[in-house]
């Protein structure tokens, strides 16, 4: 079954590095400056954290912004990224890992694959560890336990602290924003706006995924700030190709 032909990614997808380079063991995705977006690096300021736990997701929650649809046995995602121009291809497929039945979400690059082992429960999206093979090496990570990679439901404002995945047993607050408007090439559509900062380097990344129509759950767009480069860095997804066997 084909899902759709013009930009996809989910939330566990392609990812961006500080030296502008894709690294194989990064995941997270890509965004262009052109795109319709306001100026970003201080609009943390006044935000506050909430806790949503018990509560019912509200129309204006990130919940939009999942699709289990694209975590299904056999999906294969094949994504076309601009600045600079290149094409990803991702798999997921069901697999036994640490002693689990867990969903393996494989980024393929030429020299080799990594994977990210994850399950979503209670609300969250886990993982449970890390496998790579390039260029004739092969290391399995299992975690000691279950990292957040994501909370399914979040209201605006609200952050989580969830697990780096460009570098492996550090984590990184992650806050919702709320819902934004976005114009790309593929359109424009309702979003949610996500925002990270690493204490570590101090890059601080925006990303955008879609909210509804047929690209919802995926990473549209992401911006990077480096604290050294006062120009931000910053890529669009421009085409996907989604099958399901």
């Amino acid at each position: 079954m084909r899902f759709n032909q013009s930009s996809l990614t989910s939330r566990v997808g392609t990812t961006l590095v500080s030296s502008n380079k894709l690294s194989l063991t990064a995941f997270v995705s890509v965004l262009l400056l052109g795109c319709s977006t306001q100026p970003l690096p201080n609009q943390m300021a006044n935000t506050k954290a909430v806790t949503t736990d018990t509560l019912a997701p509200s129309k204006l929650s990130s919940a939009s912004c999942y699709n289990e649809n694209l975590y299904k046995d056999g999906v294969t995602i094949e994504e076309t990224w601009s600045n600079p121009f290149t094409v990803y291809k991702g798999i997921r497929t069901n697999q036994n890992f640490a002693k689990k039945k867990l969903t393996e979400v494989i980024f393929v690059q030429p020299g080799g694959s990594h994977s990210l082992f994850v399950d979503t429960k209670d609300g969250y999206q886990y993982a449970y560890g890390t496998e790579t093979r390039y260029k004739g090496e092969h290391d399995i990570i299992i975690f000691p336990k279950p990292r957040i990679i994501d909370k399914i439901a979040m209201e605006p404002g609200e952050s989580v602290m969830r697990y780096d995945q460009e570098r492996a047993g550090n984590e990184l607050q992650f806050t919702y924003m709320g819902r934004e408007k976005i114009t790309t090439a593929l359109g424009s559509y309702d979003s949610c706006h996500f925002f990270s900062k690493n204490n570590e380097n101090g890059v601080v990344t925006h990303s955008w995924i879609f909210a509804e129509g047929p690209y919802q759950g995926v990473k549209a767009k992401i911006i990077e700030h480096f604290p050294l480069n006062a120009t931000p860095f910053g890529a669009e997804l421009v085409a996907v190709q989604i099958n399901e066997r």
